[in-house]
């Protein structure tokens, strides 16, 4: 455990302060499938206190599915593009770790002619 705890610290210094990482993370697929059980295992209450402390510690992301409405992710792409000038918000972004995650998904799958229209009002970029 404390091997691969070493190696999430050595992901989060190189991702800019992220311990999100994918549970199919190519570049070392066990360090994905770990901190996906790391997740599991607090949620169904088998993660030891220590362990969880230790997490902590390190600023770990326990939930990364919480449902925001697209309307409100829109809106904080609003703010991001008046703060910085562009809609082209990288992937891990520390700041707004779902914002930089739900822009990526608007490049693949929005389908939606209004959310469409209202990406392109402000300059998406695709």
């Amino acid at each position: 455990w404390e091997n691969t705890f070493q190696l999430l610290i050595e992901y989060k210094k190189a991702n800019d302060g992220s311990t999100v990482v994918p549970q199919e993370y190519n570049e070392n697929a066990e360090l994905g499938h770990w901190v996906h059980k790391q997740r599991r295992s607090y949620i169904t209450k088998e993660l030891s206190k220590y362990r969880i402390d230790r997490l902590n510690t390190i600023g770990f992301v326990w939930q990364i599915n919480i449902f925001v409405p697209w309307i409100e992710m829109y809106e904080r792409l609003v703010s991001y593009r008046q703060q910085f000038g562009t809609t082209a918000v990288p992937q891990i972004y520390n700041e707004d770790p779902a914002l930089g995650s739900w822009v990526n998904t608007q490049r693949k799958n929005c389908k939606k002619k209004d959310r469409i229209q209202l990406l392109q009002d402000i300059n998406f970029v695709w």
